[in-house]
């Protein structure tokens, strides 16, 4: 890949020719690749793919693949949501999808994720564990420079989810805590806290960002100082520590 992405950047009226559909889904398909650094320089080449190769001014086609991604967003294997964020990346190259549009689809999703935790974190940690379209939310924010009602929106769903899984991560027992009402999913004790801590480290980590915004600086340094205060998981505790640094 990397000699790859070398013939890309310094022999481009060479490589032109190699920037054909064909290639282009075999870039794609390397988002699943188990080394990320595969996936971010296949990003990278994909950059410089014609839009007639990507198919990516095609809204039938970025339609598709944005439902594929928040399905991705939805599995409880955390190198699924590393392969949701890129395909993000990628969708972001679409001429008609901007980056704002694509944080408006995620923030729908996060709602509908939120929502299934509130009626059950145990369905939810299955089956919306809500860590993966965080960790996307968290890939475009850093590229925005978020103000008014999004970024408010965004703090908000996020406290909300905080006090959601905040019974989990504050227990004195996080790695053998089931909650009385996971007990019909069958959910077991490692799933829900793995649903719980992922969680809590996207949300920190939007937090640590979010923070740069006077207008909700003090709600959010607030929000550490419980987390830090409360929180006995280690792993949680280690995350807040850093999205408050």
């Amino acid at each position: 890949m990397e000699c790859l992405q070398s013939c890309n950047l310094h022999f481009d009226d060479i490589i032109n020719a190699q920037r054909t559909e064909e290639n282009a889904k075999i870039l794609v398909n390397c988002f699943h690749d188990s080394f990320e650094r595969n996936k971010a320089v296949a990003l990278e080449i994909l950059k410089f793919f014609p839009c007639q190769a990507t198919k990516l001014n095609n809204e039938q086609t970025v339609q598709k693949t944005l439902e594929f991604t928040l399905e991705l967003t939805r599995s409880v294997k955390p190198p699924d949501s590393i392969s949701a964020g890129y395909f993000i990346k990628y969708l972001s190259l679409a001429p008609h999808l901007s980056k704002s549009q694509l944080l408006e689809i995620l923030l729908k999703e996060l709602q509908f994720q939120k929502s299934q935790a509130e009626m059950d974190l145990g369905a939810a940690s299955l089956k919306t564990p809500m860590y993966g379209v965080l960790y996307c939310i968290r890939l475009l924010v850093l590229e925005l420079d978020l103000e008014g009602s999004m970024m408010r929106n965004l703090f908000n769903i996020c406290m909300s989810i905080s006090d959601i899984i905040a019974p989990v991560l504050k227990s004195d027992s996080p790695e053998g805590f089931v909650l009385e009402d996971c007990q019909a999913t069958k959910v077991t004790a490692q799933i829900l806290l793995l649903c719980s801590w992922r969680t809590s480290k996207e949300i920190s980590l939007i937090l640590g960002h979010l923070s740069q915004n006077p207008d909700i600086m003090k709600e959010i340094s607030d929000q550490f100082v419980n987390q830090l205060s409360e929180i006995k998981h280690r792993g949680a505790f280690e995350q807040a520590f850093i999205g408050n640094v």
